[in-house]
C-alpha cells in the first residue's frame, strides 16, 4: 500500500480469503482508504472463487462453505 501498487495490495489480500476472519479485518481499513485497492481485491476474490467453482463443482463448493460454518 505504501509504494502505491494497489493491484498488488488487492492480489495479496485475495489470497488470504483461505482465512476469511483475517480478510474481513484486513478488508475494512482497505476499503476506508484504498478504494482502488479494494477493487483489486474484489476483482481478484472472484476470479479466484470462479476458479474454485469450476474445480470443484457447485456441490463441492457448498459442502466448502458448510465446513466453514462448522469450524467457526
Amino acid at each position: 500500500l505504501f509504494s502505491k501498487r494497489d493491484w498488488l495490495a488487492g492480489a495479496g489480500l485475495a489470497l488470504l480469503t483461505v482465512r476469511p476472519h483475517f480478510v474481513i479485518l484486513l478488508a475494512l481499513p482497505v476499503l476506508i482508504s484504498r478504494r482502488k485497492a479494494f477493487a483489486w481485491f474484489v476483482l481478484f476474490a472472484g476470479i479466484l472463487t470462479a476458479a474454485s467453482v469450476a474445480l470443484l463443482g457447485l456441490q463441492g463448493t457448498a459442502d466448502f462453505i458448510d465446513i466453514l460454518r462448522l469450524s467457526a
